[in-house]
């Protein structure tokens, strides 16, 4: 299910160990470049820690842009993990830090987030 029609808030785990918070798939198109997407220098869960697989979109104005346009990237919910992706509740155990954002101060804070949105008790 893709989750461009709802604004779901969504957890972008960094390859430095960083998390980051975006409001939206609108935000995180904006705030993170498919390259890094396609490297996997970004992995993205969404607010009841369910993997945001992303699928790529590449532009085609013209050869020149080609070459310095990596396109754009989607996300659809997945609940079955690729073979190098970490399920959410892995991830947040390495994360070290969490990037200044206006939803959450802490990365408790988030797994608080993500249990109640399960249904989970913490």
């Amino acid at each position: 299910m893709p989750i461009g029609d709802a604004a779901e808030m969504i957890f972008a785990f960094l390859d430095d160990g960083a998390v980051s918070v975006v409001a939206d798939e609108v935000a995180a198109r904006r705030t993170f470049e498919a390259i890094d997407v396609e490297n996997r220098d970004v992995v993205f869960y969404g607010e009841d820690g369910t993997w945001l697989k992303p699928r790529y979109r590449p532009r085609e104005r013209s050869f020149v842009r080609r070459v310095f346009d990596h396109g754009d990237f989607e996300l659809t919910a997945s609940s079955e993990l690729d073979g190098s992706t970490k399920p959410f509740d892995v991830a947040i155990l390495s994360a070290t830090a969490i990037e200044p954002n206006p939803f959450f101060d802490s990365i408790e804070a988030i797994k608080r987030h993500v249990a109640s949105r399960r249904g989970e008790e913490r």
